[in-house]
């Protein structure tokens, strides 16, 4: 009996080395989401000035946005996303400068916390999903 042929276009389903890969990244990505999380209830967003390591996963939730979009909504809006967060992040920035006089106050820091958990908690979800369905994911 000759194997299943494949639709044109689709993806061979992961192996046990790919799923646990998905399974790990998935981890990974849920320690990001719990650690954005448990920062907001150690110290409210705003209230001392940004670390670098924030900087960073915030850069990184960014530029990973618009592959959660594509997932959650279908549809490849591209670097759009990336534009208008990156735009309302400015213009929390500006709004921080005028009403609090410096341009990292609690509007710019939640808005970034929340970027950032809601990113990673999403992928942590998927890649999970991913990982034990065996989909390519």
């Amino acid at each position: 009996m000759a194997p299943r042929e494949r639709p044109p276009g689709s993806l061979p389903r992961p192996g046990p080395l790919g799923r646990l890969l998905r399974l790990v990244l998935a981890a990974v990505a849920g320690v990001g989401a719990l650690a954005g999380v448990e920062a907001v209830r150690s110290v409210p967003p705003g209230t001392r000035p940004p670390t670098l390591l924030l900087a960073g996963v915030a850069l990184l939730a960014g530029w990973m946005l618009p592959h959660l979009t594509d997932m959650g909504f279908g549809r490849r809006w591209g670097n759009r996303v990336r534009v208008a967060a990156a735009v309302l992040a400015g213009v929390l920035a500006v709004v921080d400068l005028v009403a609090f006089g410096e341009w990292w106050a609690p509007p710019l820091a939640w808005y970034l916390v929340v970027l950032i958990v809601a990113v990673f908690g999403w992928f942590a979800v998927s890649l999970a999903v991913a990982g034990v369905a065996a989909v390519p994911g």
